[in-house]
């Protein structure tokens, strides 16, 4: 299957690959930016919405769409965390928001969706009725499908000020907020400065493996810092 450039979310690509640096991507270097999240989107995918996906969408008679339905959801909803649920959740608006990001491309609006996460932004400062259609559209392409945006995390940011989408700033370039960056260096120096006596305790080793993931995640969009930091670690390494 071949997915639309705005789906970010879980889809394996080599030509393009997708994901949360790619869909910050979309937006770096812009104006404006728009996020928005939906509340509680997996629990809130009622069964209706998947066994539509599977009868009109993957065109399955009513009796194996009601089966694939069965096998799909728990409870009645899409389970979070299920192999699945992941790729059922990038067809939850198939039937109206390759129109709505068709609609918004046509006005200079750039849009993306990293699973419950979306994103729009602008070259160019939008007026307050283009603003309020934009969000206003999206809060519709929701509701149709009983979901509703969180509106606590709804963010409008300019160039002038940290723009962040999917926890990565995109003002310039795609990179780590500087609170996460200060985060993860001090959690290096803290394993650093321990005595390598007390390097075989369980915590120290739980340390390690946290702090490493961190690293090798700094290291997609900060290479240089990161390996400064990954010389530090392998100086501190657990005893076991």
């Amino acid at each position: 299957m071949i997915y639309p450039p705005y789906l970010q979310g879980s889809i394996k690509d080599k030509k393009n690959p997708r994901g949360q640096a790619a869909n910050a991507r979309i937006h770096v270097g812009k104006k404006i930016l728009i996020t928005e999240d939906i509340r509680q989107f997996f629990p809130s995918v009622r069964r209706a919405v998947i066994f539509d996906i599977w009868q009109r969408f993957f065109r399955f008679p009513p009796e194996v769409a009601e089966c694939l339905t069965k096998l799909t959801t728990k409870d009645g909803t899409l389970p979070q965390g299920a192999k699945t649920s992941s790729l059922l959740a990038n067809l939850v608006f198939w039937e109206d928001e390759w129109r709505l990001a068709a609609d918004l491309h046509e006005h200079g609006i750039a849009y993306s969706r990293l699973t419950d996460d979306i994103t729009c932004s602008s070259h160019v400062e939008l007026s307050p009725a283009v603003l309020t259609s934009c969000i206003g559209r999206i809060r519709t392409l929701c509701e149709r499908k009983g979901l509703h945006l969180k509106r606590q995390k709804q963010t409008i940011a300019r160039s002038e000020t940290q723009m962040i989408t999917t926890k990565l700033l995109v003002n310039v370039k795609t990179s780590l907020p500087q609170g996460q960056r200060s985060e993860i260096r001090a959690a290096v120096k803290v394993l650093a400065r321990t005595p390598a006596s007390a390097r075989d305790t369980i915590q120290f080793e739980k340390g390690y493996r946290r702090a490493s993931g961190q690293v090798a995640y700094l290291k997609q969009h900060h290479p240089t810092e990161a390996a400064q930091l990954r010389i530090m670690l392998q100086s501190a390494r657990p005893n076991s």
